[in-house]
């Protein structure tokens, strides 16, 4: 499940434009990629070179944890395994 929504306002927020990983690789420019928390990976083939997630503004607002979102995908609520099971037999279904 998806945390961080696609929205003009997240986008504007977005430091992805400015990290350093972002520019390891022309290929994020001319594409215009950005918001890699909300969307997915990048389709380039980007070098680690630092990650400025924690000092985003969307990062904050989401209470991220993770980095390089940009290497490997959006940022997602976490789903207990057993979970679904575990309320089920809590309600007695």
């Amino acid at each position: 499940m998806r945390i961080v929504p696609v929205s003009f306002e997240n986008s504007v927020k977005c430091a992805c434009p400015i990290c350093p990983t972002y520019h390891s690789d022309p290929c994020p420019n001319e594409g215009m990629e950005n918001l890699y928390c909300a969307r997915k990976m990048s389709a380039c083939q980007l070098t680690r070179k630092g990650c400025l997630c924690p000092t985003c503004q969307v990062w904050v607002k989401y209470k991220l944890t993770k980095q390089y979102y940009c290497l490997f995908g959006i940022a997602k609520k976490k789903v207990f395994k057993g979970f679904k099971e575990k309320i089920k037999k809590a309600l007695g279904k």
